[in-house]
């Protein structure tokens, strides 16, 4: 059954092949072919799985990347075939995440150890750079997420600096 979870920001993806961290569409969380693409596919999966091995050691012997790496390795897809909703989750390509059943009830990306490392990746936020308006160097700022409707910019969607200087990465 369907569910809404506030899990981590995603990354920028467009047309490349770009995980992210412990969510994403069965054909990164899973290694599902839904589109007839095996080759992308593979690469989307593995990117998926890269994601979760470059996390520090100490998230990685977190109870619930354990638990992940487990099932990848020993279970799989063959785990998940017999599930009344295979079917529909093959033909959707929904955006999958995981939970560890335990006593909290959380998906793994919102336990305490994963929380604190994906808070404190943020792309290109507190590096030194030159501010596009005064030419100074300051610290960046990250960019928000996607908004569509900004007055001259790409039709689809653009980003829009925050912070109380317009210095971009």
């Amino acid at each position: 059954m369907a569910r809404r979870y506030l899990i981590p920001k995603g990354v920028d993806k467009s047309a490349n092949i770009a995980a992210n961290l412990l969510w994403g569409t069965a054909e990164y969380a899973l290694g599902i072919d839904s589109r007839g693409k095996p080759e992308r596919v593979l690469k989307q999966h593995a990117a998926f799985r890269k994601r979760i091995a470059e996390l520090p050691e100490s998230v990685r012997q977190d109870e619930g990347i354990q638990a992940l790496e487990s099932f990848y390795a020993d279970y799989g897809l063959a785990a998940l075939v017999d599930d009344p909703a295979w079917p529909e989750i093959v033909e959707s390509n929904p955006n999958i995440t995981f939970r560890l059943f335990d006593a909290s009830g959380l998906l793994i990306c919102q336990r305490s150890s994963v929380v604190s490392v994906s808070q404190s990746v943020v792309e290109g936020e507190g590096k030194t750079v030159t501010c596009l308006i005064t030419g100074m160097p300051t610290q960046a700022n990250r960019l928000e997420t996607k908004i569509k409707g900004v007055w001259d910019a790409q039709p689809a969607e653009a980003k829009i600096p925050s912070g109380p200087s317009l210095c971009l990465v």
